[in-house]
C-alpha cells in the first residue's frame, strides 16, 4: 500500500470516527432530553413514544441503532454508489478497447493487401520523361 492511499485510509477512519462520536453525543444529549414528552417514532409500523425509549437505559439502545444507521450511511452507502458507478463504466471501457482491439486485428489484412496494391499500382502507372 503506498504512502498517500494509507494517509486517505487514516483520514477516512478519522472522520467516521469523527461523525460517530458526533452522533453519540446527538443521540444522548439531544434525543434523551431534549425532545419533548409524547413524541412518537414510528419505524415499518412499529410505534416508539420517546419518553418509553429514553428512560432506564433505553437511550443508550437508540444511539447505537442511529450510529449503526449512521456508519451505513457514511461507510457502506459510498462504496455501493462508487461500485454502481464506476464498474459499468469500467466494463463498458474494457467492452469498447476489446471491440477496437478485435477490429484492428480483422481489419490488418485489408489495410496491408491496400497498401501493397497502392504501391504496386504507383509502379505500374509512373510515365518515363519523353
Amino acid at each position: 500500500m503506498s504512502r498517500g492511499a494509507r494517509t486517505l485510509a487514516w483520514i477516512v477512519f478519522w472522520v467516521t470516527l469523527f461523525v460517530a462520536l458526533l452522533l453519540g453525543l446527538f443521540v444522548a444529549w439531544v434525543l434523551s432530553e431534549g425532545l419533548p414528552p409524547g413524541t412518537v417514532i414510528t419505524v415499518d409500523g412499529e410505534r416508539f413514544v420517546m419518553p418509553a425509549l429514553t428512560e432506564g437505559g433505553h437511550w443508550l439502545l437508540l444511539g447505537v441503532a442511529v450510529l449503526i444507521a449512521a456508519l451505513v450511511m457514511v461507510v457502506v452507502l459510498p462504496i455501493v454508489v462508487a461500485l454502481a458507478v464506476f464498474v459499468p463504466l469500467l466494463a463498458g471501457s474494457l467492452g469498447l478497447l476489446v471491440g477496437l482491439a478485435t477490429m484492428a486485428v480483422l481489419l490488418l489484412p485489408f489495410a496491408l493487401l491496400l497498401r501493397w496494391l497502392w504501391k504496386t499500382q504507383r509502379k505500374t502507372t509512373t510515365i518515363p520523361p519523353p
